[in-house]
């Protein structure tokens, strides 16, 4: 008999829980199906029913999350308001904010970051209307991508110690003022003076 699709998804979903639980506390080779199966309550064929192997999780966990970062920047964009994506991706951090913090750290996958990135950099080129042959413009665009990333990972690794709107309004400062002259305007310090203006 076939399975409803409510009753498939809670399985799939407390399988992923289970893998999580054991991917936050030790590397992803070292995680077994046994582990994972016994942990949600289920037998080994079950597993297989939902996933060809251990990575195949993490690449689905991934591939979601993606999506739904991907669905929300979307619909800024086609409701025109810019300047709403970096709250955006802070936004999903708090309700995400585990899995991210987790994939983007020291112990997390290596290639969560790129993947990222890759899912965003179309995006930005078509709505700025921006060459994608332009080495230049790639390099800009990939600056400035990492450097949010990383912002909103540091933020939320540190314990959310300001509101994620006065940190969009942060990292949109960032991108358009630069962070030489910021921190120059918060310190005593004059960066600026020290490294030079840019020609």
């Amino acid at each position: 008999m076939k399975k409803k699709p409510e009753v498939t998804a809670v399985t799939k979903e407390k399988l992923m829980a289970s893998f999580w639980k054991f991917y936050c506390g030790k590397k992803i080779e070292k995680i077994t199906v046994k582990e994972i199966t016994d942990e949600a309550g289920y037998y080994r064929s079950t597993f297989y029913d939902y996933f060809t192997d251990i990575y195949d999780v993490l690449e689905q966990l991934e591939t979601g999350l993606i999506h739904t970062l991907k669905e929300n920047v979307q619909s800024s964009l086609v409701m025109k308001q810019q300047n709403d994506i970096i709250k955006i991706l802070a936004t999903m951090y708090e309700e995400r904010g585990e899995y991210l913090s987790v994939l983007l750290g020291k112990n997390g996958d290596p290639n969560f970051h790129q993947k990222l990135k890759d899912s965003l950099r179309p995006m930005l080129f078509e709505e700025f209307g921006l060459p994608k042959s332009d080495m230049d413009i790639q390099l800009i665009i990939e600056f400035g991508m990492a450097g949010i990333i990383s912002t909103i990972t540091y933020w939320y690794d540190n314990g959310k110690r300001i509101p994620n709107e006065e940190l969009a309004i942060m990292i949109r400062s960032m991108l358009l003022e630069g962070t030489m002259s910021l921190i120059s305007k918060r310190s005593s310090f004059d960066l600026i003076e020290r490294f030079g203006q840019t020609e």
